[in-house]
């Protein structure tokens, strides 16, 4: 059997030579084509690279629990809160080893896709030592409620 190739126009790299405010020329194996912009082009919102420590809402859903408050360490896989989205509870878990910085929603919000729903800190500590951690915040906590104050 005989193998058979076949050339494409794609082959050879299409160059862009002209580029102004209105309009883009650009040439393909000799040719030259004009073309311009369309509105959709022009009022894009411009893309931004991801941050890894902002925690996101995939779908459109509402936060059902939050599990962590804002200056808590957590592990990688710890729980963060529970999003119900589609009648699912889908569980966010911590991406990696870090400090809860800041908490942007709270119970019962309806969020769109892409919304912000918390920020964490990266840690170069080990999972080791934030548990360590959170015990001691844990201990302090409980020593600060058992204490009654003098009026």
């Amino acid at each position: 059997m005989e193998e058979k190739t076949q050339e494409t126009a794609m082959d050879i790299p299409s160059m862009i030579t002209d580029s102004a405010e209105d309009y883009l020329m650009v040439t393909e194996q000799g040719r030259r084509y004009k073309t311009t912009f369309t509105r959709k082009f022009e009022n894009r919102v411009p893309w931004t690279p991801p941050n890894p420590e902002e925690v996101k809402s995939i779908i459109p859903g509402t936060v059902h629990r939050i599990s962590i408050q804002a200056g808590d360490y957590v592990c990688q896989n710890d729980e963060l809160l529970v999003f119900e989205a589609m009648k699912m509870y889908n569980v966010i878990r911590a991406p990696f080893n870090g400090m809860v910085h800041e908490i942007r929603v709270k119970e019962g919000d309806h969020l769109p896709k892409g919304a912000v729903m918390l920020v964490i800190r990266p840690t170069n500590e080990t999972p080791k030592d934030i548990k360590k951690r959170v015990r001691i915040q844990q201990t302090a906590v409980k020593k600060s409620k058992g204490k009654k104050r003098k009026a």
